[in-house]
């Protein structure tokens, strides 16, 4: 372990963004990371950057670690997936990203939207990551929408097979008094959505 932290390995994942309110928060690395290491190169860190067009707008990406050294690849497996952002793709930042692994499948949960407005993709959105994801036409499993100004972090409550019973939990981050949010004007909403359905 490099315990001076001097070793560093980069890679791109969109343009500086331009817009006061675009910033990038951490992703998440997938089951096959946490069961088989970075040196067997089956591991994958989601993160979300931006947009190869467009700084303002989110997008996701897939870096991969190369085998037997397990240093990150400095070229994502996959770049510049506009899928998280919706079809009319506005102009927003991503969530943090949460991966849950329930046995059988393993899931990356991202939230997209504009936390000064009202006018982002307002999504989370679900992808089913047992493989990685190389395509950046890889459309997301499936889609919660209505989620005014993007999400929080999210948390887990279990794994179960029992209704109701594995849900993530997250917080809206739709700025007071800018609308009349699903929990009424100007309030922000505690949300639990099942994992599986987005429902």
């Amino acid at each position: 372990m490099n315990l001076p932290l001097t070793s560093q390995i980069t890679a791109a994942i969109g343009p500086d963004a331009t817009a006061t309110n675009e910033f990038i928060l951490d992703g998440d690395f997938d089951n096959a990371y946490f069961t088989t290491g970075p040196k067997a190169g089956a591991g994958t860190l989601y993160g979300c950057g931006t947009q190869a067009s467009s700084s303002a707008r989110p997008s996701l990406y897939a870096l991969s670690f190369s085998s037997p050294n397990g240093l990150m690849n400095s070229t994502p497996a996959m770049s510049d997936n506009r899928n998280i952002n919706g079809g009319s793709n506005p102009v927003g930042t991503c969530s943090p990203l949460l991966d849950c692994f329930d046995g059988t499948t393993d899931r990356i949960f991202v939230g997209t939207g504009n936390f000064n407005a009202t006018t982002g993709a307002n999504l989370v959105t679900e992808w089913n990551v047992n493989t990685r994801i190389t395509s950046n036409t890889t459309a997301p499993n499936n889609t919660a929408t209505n989620e005014w100004g993007g999400t929080s972090a999210f948390t887990v409550d279990n794994v179960s097979t029992t209704p109701q019973a594995a849900s993530i939990y997250f917080g809206t981050l739709q700025a007071p008094g800018s609308g009349t949010s699903p929990c009424g004007a100007g309030n922000y909403c505690a949300v639990k959505l099942t994992q599986s359905g987005l429902q």
